[in-house]
């Protein structure tokens, strides 16, 4: 079997920003010709390394936000640099609003198998705070016009613990999602990150926010409904029917190398990791530093025991370095003794699911 390599693209353009958000990405419309041949320059250099990948994620930044003839045109530059012929996914994201029919029929025409939509609500109130382009009937246009050409592998996002906001429910909104019939789903807690719109409106007081005891009521309430609805919870805030995990995205947990291309896209190679600029002008305009480190074997296994404890696969003990592994037994016993820590089917040690609101914690008592 060919080894598993993934390429990550990465679209920093959006044509608004959400309130929440605090990722690299430009309104700048005017950038995206610059970008597309930045990055296709940098797809063609590296495609005598990263020939024949197996997996492809092309996110953002809004992908789809660079319309029919920019994705077109950056989806023929990526089969062009790479033999695609292996691939076992490719995923896009999209916003809903922009998956029209003619969208739908460019990503099926180039091979895109997934799609990742950032729902976040299906409430049209929230989705107007949040200062989402898209409104609920959107996301349902977008979602037929997919299947329409035979995509089939559906993904979406959730937000939970929201702002307060009269006549909003999440229980509510997690029945319309499971209504919604995709295949996938990712679940993530606000975040308010400074210098955002939101950190100000927070700020200000126009927005009162959940307290952390209900946030994560709200994340165990994600998971009965999902799993109610056959969900496999699989990651921390990952969940998929059987079958239908991201492929590309667990790779990561499993630290399979990929190559990331675009401003703030990383790359990860052996023991190497490397980043590109996180200043889109810069980037577009065929500059900007790349910030390259060189793990060391105790930062592999630290990497190891973080990644792999996200996930329901659990951590392989014997994927571990000798010290690392004479290091962390006794402690691995007694998370168990506490029930912090239970063994697979498979013999690997994982984080029972009751628990993964801590993980954080119990993995600083392992590292």
């Amino acid at each position: 079997m060919a080894e598993r390599l993934g390429i990550y693209v990465h679209v920093p353009f959006c044509l608004s920003r959400c309130v929440y958000c605090a990722f690299c990405s430009s309104t700048d419309m005017k950038r995206v010709d610059a970008y597309l041949s930045r990055v296709g320059e940098d797809m063609r250099r590296s495609s005598v390394y990263a020939s024949a990948p197996s997996t492809v994620y092309v996110g953002g930044g809004t992908p789809s936000a660079l319309g029919l003839e920019g994705l077109g045109r950056l989806l023929d530059t990526i089969s062009d640099s790479f033999d695609l012929s292996g691939l076992t996914e490719y995923t896009v994201e999209c916003n809903p609003d922009d998956v029209t029919p003619a969208l739908a029929s460019v990503l099926s025409r180039h091979g895109v198998t997934r799609v990742s939509m950032g729902v976040q609500s299906l409430n049209d109130d929230m989705l107007r705070l949040l200062n989402r382009r898209h409104d609920s009937s959107e996301v349902l246009a977008a979602i037929s016009a997919l299947r329409s050409v035979g995509i089939d592998n559906i993904s979406v996002d959730i937000i939970f613990g929201l702002p307060k906001v009269e006549g909003y429910d999440l229980g509510e909104d997690l029945e319309k999602f499971v209504a919604l019939d995709v295949q996938h789903l990712s679940a993530y807690a606000l975040t308010v990150e400074e210098s955002t719109p939101l950190d100000r409106l927070v700020s200000k007081g126009a927005v009162r926010l959940r307290d952390d005891d209900e946030v994560a009521e709200d994340y165990e309430r994600v998971t009965r409904t999902l799993r109610s609805a056959c969900f496999l919870h699989y990651e921390i805030s990952n969940y998929a029917l059987p079958g239908r995990m991201a492929v590309h995205n667990t790779s990561y947990w499993q630290r399979v190398p990929y190559y990331g291309f675009g401003p703030a896209a990383a790359s990860f190679v052996g023991r190497r990791r490397w980043t590109n600029t996180t200043d889109v002008a810069a980037y577009c305009a065929g500059g900007g530093s790349l910030v390259e480190e060189e793990l060391t074997e105790a930062e592999i296994d630290e990497e190891i025991v973080m990644l792999s404890l996200r996930t329901s696969m659990g951590l392989d003990v014997a994927q571990l370095s000798e010290a690392a592994r004479r290091e962390i037994a006794p402690k691995v016993e007694r998370e168990m003794a506490d029930g912090f820590l239970e063994r697979t089917e498979t013999g690997n040690v994982r984080i029972p699911e009751r628990h993964w609101l801590i993980s954080n914690a119990i993995l600083c008592r392992l590292i």
